[in-house]
């Protein structure tokens, strides 16, 4: 919707997918939503993804540290 949004130049449906695509950011999926963003999205969307990434890098980082370490311990 946000790519449509984006397309046919529809100002307030792309500022509420916007929103929705900026409530969506969590540590989670943020890294995900930022390579969306870079390869699919307006550049707002890239925008709102990079500096969610940038705000929360450490725990980002600290969290994929983690995942890393729980699937090296699975595969033994």
């Amino acid at each position: 919707m946000l790519q449509a949004a984006d397309l046919f130049q529809a100002e307030g449906l792309l500022k509420h997918c916007l929103e929705t695509f900026r409530l969506s950011l969590t540590l989670h999926t943020a890294v995900e939503c930022l390579v969306w963003a870079h390869l699919h999205g307006p550049l707002q969307a890239r925008t709102l993804a990079a500096e969610y990434v940038v705000r929360h890098g450490k725990a980002i980082q600290v969290r994929h540290d983690l995942v890393l370490r729980v699937c090296s311990l699975v595969n033994l």
